[in-house]
């Protein structure tokens, strides 16, 4: 619930904490995830739908933002009365585009940290150092 609050996804993470929900991560030939989660009513399962959905059109804009347009393909998000389903898979080749993406931009950001090291004035009670 916590971690799909700091999501953005506060009312999703609040209806999941309350149903039974299941995840299963299946690893392979890529990465395969799943979560099912039987909900209190049909209403609040295409409310859970929609959440999703909106939720992926973001990642998928991000995801495009930074060259990954292609990693968020294979999300689909189904419902069945009172249970809704997501899956999620990655193929191999998705992920080792995804880790050499995501290294280059942290990288990036660790040289650009180095390349100007913060300077400091030591000040006490009565002004700066001599």
């Amino acid at each position: 619930k916590r971690e799909l609050s700091s999501l953005g996804m506060k009312a999703a993470g609040r209806s999941l904490a309350e149903a039974p929900t299941a995840l299963s991560v299946e690893l392979g030939n890529g990465l395969a995830l799943r979560m099912s989660s039987e909900l209190k009513s049909a209403a609040e399962t295409q409310d859970m739908v929609k959440q999703l959905n909106d939720w992926i059109w973001q990642l998928d804009v991000v995801a495009r933002l930074t060259g990954l347009s292609d990693v968020l393909d294979e999300i689909k998000v189904n419902a069945d009365g009172t249970n809704v389903d997501m899956h999620m898979r990655l193929t191999q080749d998705a992920l080792a585009k995804l880790e050499h993406r995501l290294s280059s931009m942290l990288d990036a950001t660790a040289h650009a940290c180095d390349a100007t090291p913060p300077t400091t004035t030591a000040v006490g009670a009565r002004g700066p150092a001599p």
